[in-house]
Protein backbone atom coordinates (compact mmCIF):
# COMPACT_ATOMS: atom_id res chain seq x y z
CA UNK A 1 0.00 0.00 0.00
CA UNK A 2 1.68 3.39 -1.13
CA UNK A 3 1.38 5.81 2.04
CA UNK A 4 1.09 8.92 0.41
CA UNK A 5 -1.71 7.56 -1.57
CA UNK A 6 -3.70 6.60 1.63
CA UNK A 7 -2.55 9.86 3.55
CA UNK A 8 -4.67 11.39 0.56
CA UNK A 9 -7.85 9.66 0.18
CA UNK A 10 -6.81 7.95 -3.13
CA UNK A 11 -7.42 3.82 -2.60
CA UNK A 12 -3.78 2.56 -2.67
CA UNK A 13 -3.10 -0.18 -5.03
CA UNK A 14 0.51 -1.82 -5.15
CA UNK A 15 1.42 -3.00 -8.43
CA UNK A 16 4.36 -4.21 -7.39
CA UNK A 17 2.98 -8.34 -6.31
CA UNK A 18 3.66 -10.40 -6.28
CA UNK A 19 7.53 -10.85 -5.85
CA UNK A 20 10.06 -8.52 -6.38
CA UNK A 21 12.56 -8.66 -9.20
CA UNK A 22 15.78 -10.01 -8.23
CA UNK A 23 18.60 -8.25 -9.10
CA UNK A 24 20.36 -9.11 -12.66
CA UNK A 25 16.84 -9.63 -13.88
CA UNK A 26 15.18 -8.86 -16.99
CA UNK A 27 11.61 -7.63 -16.75
CA UNK A 28 8.90 -7.64 -19.27
CA UNK A 29 7.56 -4.41 -21.56
CA UNK A 30 5.33 -2.35 -18.97
CA UNK A 31 2.32 -2.10 -21.81
CA UNK A 32 0.44 -4.51 -19.80
CA UNK A 33 1.49 -3.66 -16.30
CA UNK A 34 0.03 -1.52 -13.73
CA UNK A 35 2.30 1.89 -13.30
CA UNK A 36 1.32 3.50 -10.63
CA UNK A 37 0.55 7.49 -10.83
CA UNK A 38 -1.47 8.84 -8.16
CA UNK A 39 -4.67 10.51 -8.41
CA UNK A 40 -5.51 7.59 -10.74
CA UNK A 41 -3.92 8.85 -13.90
CA UNK A 42 -2.45 5.70 -14.95
CA UNK A 43 0.05 5.15 -18.06
CA UNK A 44 -0.11 2.12 -19.61
CA UNK A 45 -3.20 -0.05 -20.31
CA UNK A 46 -5.39 -1.97 -17.88
CA UNK A 47 -6.60 -5.25 -18.46
CA UNK A 48 -9.47 -6.66 -16.91
CA UNK A 49 -7.73 -9.46 -15.58
CA UNK A 50 -5.00 -6.58 -13.60
CA UNK A 51 -8.41 -4.92 -12.57
CA UNK A 52 -9.69 -7.86 -10.86
CA UNK A 53 -6.64 -9.02 -9.52
CA UNK A 54 -6.15 -5.40 -7.50
CA UNK A 55 -9.75 -5.49 -6.21
CA UNK A 56 -9.12 -9.07 -5.41
CA UNK A 57 -5.78 -7.84 -3.57
CA UNK A 58 -7.75 -4.65 -2.08
CA UNK A 59 -10.65 -5.89 -1.42
CA UNK A 60 -11.06 -5.11 1.85
CA UNK A 61 -9.56 -2.02 1.98
CA UNK A 62 -11.39 -1.15 -0.53
CA UNK A 63 -15.14 -2.33 0.50
CA UNK A 64 -16.19 1.05 2.41
CA UNK A 65 -15.14 2.99 -1.18
CA UNK A 66 -17.35 0.64 -3.09
CA UNK A 67 -20.26 1.34 -1.24
CA UNK A 68 -19.61 4.72 -1.36
CA UNK A 69 -19.55 4.65 -5.17
CA UNK A 70 -22.59 2.80 -5.00
CA UNK A 71 -24.56 5.48 -3.08
CA UNK A 72 -23.08 8.17 -5.05
CA UNK A 73 -24.11 6.28 -8.54
CA UNK A 74 -27.59 5.72 -6.75
CA UNK A 75 -27.96 9.44 -5.58
CA UNK A 76 -27.24 10.64 -9.09
CA UNK A 77 -30.48 8.85 -10.10
CA UNK A 78 -32.25 11.56 -7.91
CA UNK A 79 -30.23 14.69 -9.51
CA UNK A 80 -31.64 17.52 -11.42
CA UNK A 81 -30.00 19.43 -13.20
CA UNK A 82 -32.56 21.16 -14.93
CA UNK A 83 -32.32 24.65 -13.54
CA UNK A 84 -28.42 25.84 -13.41
CA UNK A 85 -26.87 23.92 -16.01
CA UNK A 86 -30.38 24.46 -18.24
CA UNK A 87 -29.82 28.37 -17.48
CA UNK A 88 -33.67 28.25 -16.97
CA UNK A 89 -35.03 31.34 -14.94
CA UNK A 90 -38.36 29.55 -15.33
CA UNK A 91 -38.27 26.80 -13.76
CA UNK A 92 -38.41 27.63 -10.08
CA UNK A 93 -36.12 28.90 -7.40
CA UNK A 94 -33.49 25.67 -7.81
CA UNK A 95 -30.49 25.67 -9.35
CA UNK A 96 -30.28 21.91 -9.40
CA UNK A 97 -32.31 19.24 -7.26
CA UNK A 98 -30.52 16.30 -5.15
CA UNK A 99 -33.31 13.57 -4.25
CA UNK A 100 -35.60 15.82 -2.35
CA UNK A 101 -33.74 19.11 -1.50
CA UNK A 102 -33.36 21.73 -4.28
CA UNK A 103 -29.88 23.83 -3.84
CA UNK A 104 -30.89 27.50 -5.06
CA UNK A 105 -29.65 29.82 -7.62
CA UNK A 106 -28.29 31.89 -4.45
CA UNK A 107 -26.04 29.07 -3.49
CA UNK A 108 -25.26 28.32 -7.21
CA UNK A 109 -23.94 31.87 -7.86
CA UNK A 110 -21.95 32.06 -4.41
CA UNK A 111 -20.24 28.88 -5.22
CA UNK A 112 -19.76 30.04 -9.04
CA UNK A 113 -18.30 33.75 -7.21
CA UNK A 114 -15.46 31.74 -4.58
CA UNK A 115 -14.74 29.81 -7.96
CA UNK A 116 -14.13 32.44 -10.07
CA UNK A 117 -12.37 34.10 -7.11
CA UNK A 118 -9.90 31.19 -6.37
CA UNK A 119 -8.60 31.07 -10.08
CA UNK A 120 -8.41 34.98 -10.11
CA UNK A 121 -6.00 35.05 -6.97
CA UNK A 122 -4.01 31.35 -8.89
CA UNK A 123 -4.01 33.12 -12.16
CA UNK A 124 -3.68 36.57 -11.45
CA UNK A 125 -3.55 38.48 -14.71
CA UNK A 126 -3.43 35.40 -16.76
CA UNK A 127 -7.48 35.30 -15.88
CA UNK A 128 -8.51 35.88 -19.31
CA UNK A 129 -12.57 35.44 -20.31
CA UNK A 130 -10.73 33.05 -23.09
CA UNK A 131 -9.09 30.98 -19.71
CA UNK A 132 -12.92 31.49 -17.46
CA UNK A 133 -14.44 29.68 -20.61
CA UNK A 134 -12.26 26.90 -21.01
CA UNK A 135 -12.18 26.14 -17.19
CA UNK A 136 -16.06 25.80 -17.28
CA UNK A 137 -16.73 27.40 -13.88
CA UNK A 138 -20.83 26.69 -13.80
CA UNK A 139 -20.24 22.77 -14.38
CA UNK A 140 -17.23 23.00 -11.59
CA UNK A 141 -19.47 24.87 -9.27
CA UNK A 142 -22.63 22.58 -9.34
CA UNK A 143 -20.25 19.78 -9.20
CA UNK A 144 -19.24 20.59 -6.10
CA UNK A 145 -22.78 21.35 -4.77
CA UNK A 146 -23.72 18.12 -5.97
CA UNK A 147 -20.89 16.17 -4.26
CA UNK A 148 -21.45 18.56 -0.98
CA UNK A 149 -25.55 17.68 -0.78
CA UNK A 150 -24.60 14.16 -1.23
CA UNK A 151 -22.55 13.86 1.55
CA UNK A 152 -24.82 15.83 3.65
CA UNK A 153 -27.59 13.62 2.78
CA UNK A 154 -25.31 10.30 3.69
CA UNK A 155 -24.44 11.57 7.32
CA UNK A 156 -27.69 12.57 7.91
CA UNK A 157 -28.81 9.07 7.28
CA UNK A 158 -26.11 7.84 9.66
CA UNK A 159 -27.56 9.73 11.87
CA UNK A 160 -24.23 12.38 12.34
CA UNK A 161 -25.23 15.76 13.25
CA UNK A 162 -23.74 18.70 14.29
CA UNK A 163 -24.32 20.40 17.98
CA UNK A 164 -24.82 24.01 18.41
CA UNK A 165 -21.55 23.99 20.30
CA UNK A 166 -19.90 22.09 17.76
CA UNK A 167 -20.86 24.59 14.79
CA UNK A 168 -19.96 27.82 17.04
CA UNK A 169 -16.64 25.75 17.92
CA UNK A 170 -15.93 25.58 13.85
CA UNK A 171 -17.24 29.40 13.50
CA UNK A 172 -14.85 30.62 16.14
CA UNK A 173 -11.67 28.38 14.45
CA UNK A 174 -12.34 30.23 11.12
CA UNK A 175 -9.37 32.55 10.79
CA UNK A 176 -10.99 35.35 9.18
CA UNK A 177 -12.87 35.70 12.57
CA UNK A 178 -10.07 35.94 14.77
CA UNK A 179 -7.92 38.80 15.13
CA UNK A 180 -4.15 39.03 16.02
CA UNK A 181 -4.45 37.80 19.35
CA UNK A 182 -6.53 35.13 18.46
CA UNK A 183 -9.80 36.13 19.92
CA UNK A 184 -13.40 36.13 18.41
CA UNK A 185 -13.67 39.20 16.44
CA UNK A 186 -17.15 40.23 17.59
CA UNK A 187 -20.59 40.50 16.32
CA UNK A 188 -20.45 43.48 14.26
CA UNK A 189 -17.22 42.46 12.55
CA UNK A 190 -18.72 38.79 12.10
CA UNK A 191 -21.93 40.04 10.71
CA UNK A 192 -19.60 41.95 8.30
CA UNK A 193 -17.71 39.45 7.22
CA UNK A 194 -21.33 37.49 6.52
CA UNK A 195 -22.48 40.28 4.49
CA UNK A 196 -19.51 40.68 2.79
CA UNK A 197 -19.67 37.20 1.37
CA UNK A 198 -23.37 37.20 0.95
CA UNK A 199 -24.95 34.97 3.65
CA UNK A 200 -27.28 35.58 6.87
CA UNK A 201 -26.08 34.53 10.15
CA UNK A 202 -28.78 31.54 9.33
CA UNK A 203 -27.41 30.60 6.24
CA UNK A 204 -24.16 30.43 6.93
CA UNK A 205 -24.52 28.67 10.24
CA UNK A 206 -26.78 26.19 8.70
CA UNK A 207 -23.84 25.67 6.10
CA UNK A 208 -21.07 25.38 8.77
CA UNK A 209 -23.52 22.37 10.66
CA UNK A 210 -23.72 20.62 7.68
CA UNK A 211 -19.70 20.99 7.22
CA UNK A 212 -19.26 19.35 10.23
CA UNK A 213 -21.89 16.75 9.83
CA UNK A 214 -19.80 15.81 6.48
CA UNK A 215 -16.46 16.10 8.53
CA UNK A 216 -17.56 13.41 10.90
CA UNK A 217 -19.18 11.44 7.77
CA UNK A 218 -15.31 11.28 6.72
CA UNK A 219 -13.84 10.65 10.49
CA UNK A 220 -16.24 7.95 10.27
CA UNK A 221 -14.59 6.35 7.31
CA UNK A 222 -10.93 6.80 7.38
CA UNK A 223 -11.56 5.36 10.83
CA UNK A 224 -13.00 2.10 9.74
CA UNK A 225 -10.55 1.03 7.57
CA UNK A 226 -8.41 -1.89 8.98
CA UNK A 227 -4.71 -1.78 8.58
CA UNK A 228 -2.63 -5.19 8.82
CA UNK A 229 0.82 -5.24 10.08
CA UNK A 230 1.88 -6.67 6.54
CA UNK A 231 -0.10 -3.25 4.49
CA UNK A 232 1.93 -1.34 7.03
CA UNK A 233 5.73 -3.20 6.09
CA UNK A 234 4.84 -2.99 2.73
CA UNK A 235 4.11 0.77 3.17
CA UNK A 236 7.18 0.84 4.39
CA UNK A 237 9.26 -1.10 2.27
CA UNK A 238 7.29 0.96 -1.07
CA UNK A 239 8.51 4.32 0.69
CA UNK A 240 11.69 3.25 1.65
CA UNK A 241 13.49 0.34 -1.26
CA UNK A 242 15.78 1.48 -3.98
CA UNK A 243 16.59 -0.28 -6.91
CA UNK A 244 19.19 0.61 -10.10
CA UNK A 245 18.01 -0.94 -13.28
CA UNK A 246 19.31 -0.44 -16.69
CA UNK A 247 16.47 0.25 -19.26
CA UNK A 248 16.41 -0.76 -23.14
CA UNK A 249 14.23 1.04 -24.97
CA UNK A 250 12.15 -0.03 -28.34
CA UNK A 251 10.55 2.62 -29.39
CA UNK A 252 7.17 1.36 -31.08
CA UNK A 253 7.77 3.74 -34.33
CA UNK A 254 10.92 1.45 -35.12
CA UNK A 255 8.68 -1.26 -35.59
CA UNK A 256 5.29 0.66 -37.09
CA UNK A 257 6.33 -0.08 -40.74
CA UNK A 258 6.67 -3.58 -40.38
CA UNK A 259 3.59 -3.97 -38.94
CA UNK A 260 1.03 -1.81 -41.28
CA UNK A 261 -2.45 -2.45 -42.07
CA UNK A 262 -3.46 -2.83 -46.21
CA UNK A 263 -6.13 -0.53 -46.97
CA UNK A 264 -8.62 -3.55 -47.15
CA UNK A 265 -8.13 -4.52 -43.83
CA UNK A 266 -8.65 -0.99 -42.61
CA UNK A 267 -11.78 -1.27 -44.73
CA UNK A 268 -12.77 -4.78 -43.49
CA UNK A 269 -11.94 -3.55 -39.78
CA UNK A 270 -14.55 -0.16 -39.88
CA UNK A 271 -16.92 -2.11 -42.10
CA UNK A 272 -16.81 -4.57 -39.35
CA UNK A 273 -16.89 -1.97 -36.25
CA UNK A 274 -18.74 0.67 -37.86
CA UNK A 275 -21.25 1.65 -34.81
CA UNK A 276 -18.06 2.51 -33.07
CA UNK A 277 -16.88 5.02 -35.18
CA UNK A 278 -20.56 6.74 -35.35
CA UNK A 279 -20.84 10.58 -34.15
CA UNK A 280 -24.50 11.61 -32.80
CA UNK A 281 -26.34 14.66 -34.35
CA UNK A 282 -24.31 18.03 -33.36
CA UNK A 283 -24.31 21.29 -33.75
CA UNK A 284 -22.26 24.05 -34.20
CA UNK A 285 -23.53 27.69 -33.13
CA UNK A 286 -22.52 30.95 -32.38
CA UNK A 287 -24.26 33.32 -29.94
CA UNK A 288 -24.39 36.81 -28.21
CA UNK A 289 -23.48 36.73 -24.41
CA UNK A 290 -24.47 40.00 -22.85
CA UNK A 291 -22.18 39.42 -19.11
CA UNK A 292 -23.79 40.42 -16.69
CA UNK A 293 -21.20 40.70 -14.44
CA UNK A 294 -19.71 42.91 -16.12
CA UNK A 295 -22.69 44.98 -16.69
CA UNK A 296 -22.84 44.95 -12.73
CA UNK A 297 -19.15 47.21 -13.19
CA UNK A 298 -21.74 49.82 -14.62
CA UNK A 299 -24.18 50.00 -12.51
CA UNK A 300 -24.66 53.05 -9.95
CA UNK A 301 -26.61 52.79 -6.86
CA UNK A 302 -27.79 55.75 -5.52
CA UNK A 303 -28.50 56.68 -1.85
CA UNK A 304 -32.48 56.76 -2.59
CA UNK A 305 -32.65 53.21 -4.44
CA UNK A 306 -30.82 52.27 -1.14
CA UNK A 307 -33.72 53.90 1.21
CA UNK A 308 -36.71 52.60 -0.44
CA UNK A 309 -35.49 49.16 -0.89
CA UNK A 310 -35.09 48.77 2.86
CA UNK A 311 -38.73 50.22 3.23
CA UNK A 312 -39.88 47.75 1.07
CA UNK A 313 -37.97 45.04 2.42
CA UNK A 314 -38.19 46.25 6.37
CA UNK A 315 -39.33 42.53 7.31
CA UNK A 316 -36.54 40.57 6.10
CA UNK A 317 -34.00 42.68 7.96
CA UNK A 318 -35.51 42.02 11.59
CA UNK A 319 -32.37 40.71 13.95
CA UNK A 320 -33.10 38.54 16.71
CA UNK A 321 -32.86 39.19 20.58
CA UNK A 322 -29.26 38.34 21.60
CA UNK A 323 -26.80 38.18 24.59
CA UNK A 324 -23.33 38.62 24.42
CA UNK A 325 -21.68 36.59 27.41
CA UNK A 326 -18.78 34.63 28.48
CA UNK A 327 -18.00 31.29 30.86
CA UNK A 328 -16.20 29.46 32.41
CA UNK A 329 -16.56 25.46 31.74
CA UNK A 330 -15.80 22.91 33.90
CA UNK A 331 -16.96 19.41 32.51
CA UNK A 332 -18.49 16.45 34.24
CA UNK A 333 -17.45 13.52 32.48
CA UNK A 334 -15.69 10.02 32.71
CA UNK A 335 -12.73 11.66 33.69
CA UNK A 336 -13.69 13.73 36.14
CA UNK A 337 -16.92 13.56 38.65
CA UNK A 338 -19.40 16.30 39.87
CA UNK A 339 -17.58 16.84 42.88
CA UNK A 340 -13.99 16.92 41.35
CA UNK A 341 -16.02 19.64 39.00
CA UNK A 342 -17.74 21.27 41.88
CA UNK A 343 -14.56 21.83 43.58
CA UNK A 344 -12.68 23.45 40.53
CA UNK A 345 -15.51 25.84 40.19
CA UNK A 346 -15.44 26.53 43.83
CA UNK A 347 -11.38 27.24 42.91
CA UNK A 348 -12.97 29.60 40.05
CA UNK A 349 -14.88 31.36 42.04
CA UNK A 350 -12.67 31.62 44.68
CA UNK A 351 -10.43 33.27 42.39
CA UNK A 352 -12.95 35.81 41.15
CA UNK A 353 -13.89 36.77 44.89
CA UNK A 354 -9.98 37.84 44.86
CA UNK A 355 -10.05 40.79 42.07
CA UNK A 356 -8.93 38.32 39.17
CA UNK A 357 -9.92 38.97 35.94
CA UNK A 358 -12.72 36.57 34.06
CA UNK A 359 -10.24 36.70 30.81
CA UNK A 360 -7.42 35.44 33.74
CA UNK A 361 -9.40 32.79 35.29
CA UNK A 362 -11.11 31.30 32.29
CA UNK A 363 -8.07 31.15 30.27
CA UNK A 364 -6.70 28.93 33.69
CA UNK A 365 -9.48 26.94 34.51
CA UNK A 366 -12.13 26.70 31.38
CA UNK A 367 -12.42 23.77 29.75
CA UNK A 368 -13.94 25.05 27.05
CA UNK A 369 -11.25 24.75 23.91
CA UNK A 370 -13.15 26.73 21.58
CA UNK A 371 -12.96 30.23 24.28
CA UNK A 372 -10.99 29.63 26.91
CA UNK A 373 -8.23 31.31 24.85
CA UNK A 374 -10.39 34.54 24.88
CA UNK A 375 -11.16 34.84 27.89
CA UNK A 376 -14.22 32.36 27.84
CA UNK A 377 -15.79 35.04 25.25
CA UNK A 378 -18.68 33.51 23.44
CA UNK A 379 -19.76 36.67 21.25
CA UNK A 380 -23.33 37.54 20.48
CA UNK A 381 -25.77 34.79 20.27
CA UNK A 382 -29.83 34.35 19.84
CA UNK A 383 -31.97 31.74 21.07
CA UNK A 384 -31.99 28.42 19.92
CA UNK A 385 -28.09 28.80 19.74
CA UNK A 386 -27.22 27.55 22.84
CA UNK A 387 -28.06 24.36 25.59
CA UNK A 388 -31.38 25.43 26.68
CA UNK A 389 -30.29 25.52 30.22
CA UNK A 390 -27.24 27.75 29.21
CA UNK A 391 -30.00 29.94 27.56
CA UNK A 392 -32.20 30.71 29.73
CA UNK A 393 -29.27 31.56 32.52
CA UNK A 394 -27.75 33.93 29.64
CA UNK A 395 -31.13 35.66 28.64
CA UNK A 396 -32.06 35.76 31.74
CA UNK A 397 -29.37 37.93 33.73
CA UNK A 398 -28.79 41.59 33.27
CA UNK A 399 -25.67 43.04 31.69
CA UNK A 400 -22.53 42.60 34.32
CA UNK A 401 -24.41 40.02 36.70
CA UNK A 402 -22.58 36.66 37.10
CA UNK A 403 -24.59 33.47 36.84
CA UNK A 404 -23.91 30.03 38.10
CA UNK A 405 -22.60 27.45 38.61
CA UNK A 406 -25.04 26.38 35.68
CA UNK A 407 -25.64 22.41 34.87
CA UNK A 408 -25.61 21.32 31.40
CA UNK A 409 -24.82 18.20 29.49
CA UNK A 410 -21.70 19.62 28.90
CA UNK A 411 -20.80 19.99 32.71
CA UNK A 412 -20.73 23.23 35.01
CA UNK A 413 -21.05 26.54 33.58
CA UNK A 414 -19.95 30.02 35.25
CA UNK A 415 -21.77 33.17 33.14
CA UNK A 416 -20.96 36.57 33.08
CA UNK A 417 -23.52 38.58 30.73
CA UNK A 418 -21.37 41.45 28.99
CA UNK A 419 -24.90 42.64 27.16
CA UNK A 420 -28.22 42.36 26.12
CA UNK A 421 -29.11 43.36 22.70
CA UNK A 422 -33.28 43.79 21.88
CA UNK A 423 -34.57 42.09 18.60
CA UNK A 424 -35.75 44.32 15.83
CA UNK A 425 -35.29 45.56 12.15
CA UNK A 426 -31.46 46.28 11.81
CA UNK A 427 -30.14 49.93 10.90
CA UNK A 428 -29.88 51.05 7.39
CA UNK A 429 -25.94 51.72 7.85
CA UNK A 430 -25.58 48.41 9.39
CA UNK A 431 -26.95 46.60 5.75
CA UNK A 432 -26.02 49.75 2.98
CA UNK A 433 -22.89 47.38 1.97
CA UNK A 434 -25.30 44.58 1.78
CA UNK A 435 -28.08 46.36 -0.28
CA UNK A 436 -26.60 48.02 -2.67
CA UNK A 437 -24.50 44.85 -4.10
CA UNK A 438 -27.96 43.54 -3.98
CA UNK A 439 -29.42 45.79 -6.01
CA UNK A 440 -26.42 46.56 -8.38
CA UNK A 441 -26.66 42.51 -9.28
CA UNK A 442 -30.66 42.38 -9.66
CA UNK A 443 -30.03 45.47 -11.90
CA UNK A 444 -26.87 44.12 -14.00
CA UNK A 445 -29.15 40.68 -13.91
CA UNK A 446 -32.12 43.02 -15.46
CA UNK A 447 -30.23 45.12 -17.81
CA UNK A 448 -28.78 41.91 -19.10
CA UNK A 449 -32.42 40.38 -19.98
CA UNK A 450 -33.43 43.83 -21.61
CA UNK A 451 -30.01 44.14 -23.57
CA UNK A 452 -30.59 40.27 -24.80
CA UNK A 453 -33.90 41.03 -25.72
CA UNK A 454 -33.03 44.26 -27.70
CA UNK A 455 -30.56 42.21 -29.82
CA UNK A 456 -33.31 39.66 -30.35
CA UNK A 457 -35.72 42.04 -31.61
CA UNK A 458 -32.99 43.86 -33.86
CA UNK A 459 -31.94 40.33 -35.19
CA UNK A 460 -35.37 39.57 -36.28
CA UNK A 461 -36.51 42.90 -37.80
CA UNK A 462 -33.62 43.22 -39.54
CA UNK A 463 -33.27 39.48 -40.51
CA UNK A 464 -29.71 39.40 -39.75
CA UNK A 465 -29.12 36.30 -40.45
CA UNK A 466 -24.87 36.54 -41.72
CA UNK A 467 -22.60 35.98 -38.79
CA UNK A 468 -20.89 39.57 -39.99
CA UNK A 469 -23.86 41.55 -38.82
CA UNK A 470 -24.06 39.56 -35.43
CA UNK A 471 -20.02 39.59 -35.06
CA UNK A 472 -21.13 43.42 -35.53
CA UNK A 473 -23.57 43.52 -32.98
CA UNK A 474 -21.08 42.73 -30.16
CA UNK A 475 -19.27 45.46 -28.74
CA UNK A 476 -16.07 43.46 -26.88
CA UNK A 477 -17.27 44.22 -23.23
CA UNK A 478 -20.68 43.62 -21.77
CA UNK A 479 -21.56 42.11 -25.26
CA UNK A 480 -19.11 39.21 -26.73
CA UNK A 481 -19.79 37.15 -29.97
CA UNK A 482 -18.86 32.97 -28.97
CA UNK A 483 -18.62 30.24 -31.05
CA UNK A 484 -18.98 26.98 -29.67
CA UNK A 485 -17.16 23.77 -31.27
CA UNK A 486 -19.04 20.85 -32.66
CA UNK A 487 -21.32 19.29 -29.90
CA UNK A 488 -24.39 16.65 -28.99
CA UNK A 489 -27.26 17.12 -27.18
CA UNK A 490 -25.98 15.64 -24.08
CA UNK A 491 -22.11 17.33 -24.83
CA UNK A 492 -20.68 19.58 -22.48
CA UNK A 493 -20.13 22.94 -24.10
CA UNK A 494 -16.80 24.69 -23.78
CA UNK A 495 -18.28 27.45 -21.57
CA UNK A 496 -21.41 26.68 -21.08
CA UNK A 497 -20.98 23.38 -19.25
CA UNK A 498 -23.64 20.30 -19.86
CA UNK A 499 -26.58 22.47 -19.98
CA UNK A 500 -30.02 20.98 -21.71
CA UNK A 501 -31.64 24.70 -22.29
CA UNK A 502 -28.56 25.69 -24.20
CA UNK A 503 -28.56 22.33 -25.84
CA UNK A 504 -32.34 22.66 -26.80
CA UNK A 505 -32.22 25.85 -28.18
CA UNK A 506 -29.64 25.04 -30.20
CA UNK A 507 -31.42 21.84 -31.48
CA UNK A 508 -34.55 23.66 -31.97
CA UNK A 509 -33.36 25.71 -34.94
CA UNK A 510 -34.19 24.59 -37.85
CA UNK A 511 -31.74 26.18 -40.33
CA UNK A 512 -28.00 28.13 -40.00
CA UNK A 513 -28.24 31.42 -39.70
CA UNK A 514 -31.81 31.28 -37.68
CA UNK A 515 -32.08 32.84 -33.89
CA UNK A 516 -33.40 31.76 -30.83
CA UNK A 517 -35.32 33.95 -28.18
CA UNK A 518 -32.85 35.12 -25.85
CA UNK A 519 -31.68 32.68 -22.85
CA UNK A 520 -30.54 32.38 -19.26
CA UNK A 521 -27.34 31.00 -18.50
CA UNK A 522 -25.18 31.49 -15.39
CA UNK A 523 -23.28 34.37 -16.76
CA UNK A 524 -26.24 36.20 -18.00
CA UNK A 525 -28.21 36.18 -21.41
CA UNK A 526 -27.94 35.25 -24.56
CA UNK A 527 -29.10 34.73 -28.16
CA UNK A 528 -28.02 31.54 -30.29
CA UNK A 529 -27.19 31.48 -33.97
CA UNK A 530 -26.74 28.12 -35.72
CA UNK A 531 -24.10 27.94 -37.42
CA UNK A 532 -24.02 23.94 -39.20
CA UNK A 533 -26.27 21.09 -38.82
CA UNK A 534 -23.73 17.87 -38.81
CA UNK A 535 -25.98 14.79 -38.84
CA UNK A 536 -25.01 11.71 -37.25
CA UNK A 537 -22.64 9.69 -39.23
CA UNK A 538 -19.62 7.24 -38.73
Amino acid sequence: MNGECSRKGLIPLDFRRPARPAPGAVLAPPWNRLVPSRGFAFRGRLSGVAMLKVLRDNLKFLSWILWLVILVFVAFVFVDFGGVLGGAAGTGNAAVTVGDEAVSFKEFEREYRRLEEQYRQAFGGRLTPEVVEQLQLPAQAIERLVNRKLLAAEAAREGLVATDEEVRLAILAIPGLQGSDGRFVGSDTYQNFLRANGYTPRDFEALVREDVAIQKLTGVLRTSIPVADAEVERAWRDENERARVRIVLAPFSRYAGRSAATPEQVAAYFAAHRDEFELPDQRVVDYLLVDASRLRATVEVTADEIDRYYAAHAGEFVRPEEVRARHILIKVDEAQSAEQAEARMATARARLAKGESFEQVAAALSEDPGSKDKGGDLGYFGRGRMIKEFEDAAFGAAPGQLVGPVRTSFGLHLIEVLDHRAGGTQPLAELEPRLRSQIAGERSEAAAEARARELAQRIATEKLVDEKAWQALADGETVTFVTTPAFGRDDTVAGIGRNPDFAAAAFGLAEPGAASAPLKLPRGWAVLRLREIRPAHA
